[in-house]
């Protein structure tokens, strides 16, 4: 679980991936619009 502003899950996401390899993240299609402004952030890293 992901929590705090867009910009921490987006460097919380970013260190998981150079941590762990962990890249993607799946999201419940009723919360999908929810992480859209963490994804706009990763958008080309």
């Amino acid at each position: 679980m992901l929590r705090g502003s867009p910009q921490q899950m987006a460097e919380e996401l970013l260190r998981r991936r150079d941590e762990i390899g962990v890249s993607s993240l799946s999201v419940d299609g009723a919360f999908a619009e929810q992480p859209a402004p963490v994804v706009e952030l990763l958008a080309g890293r």
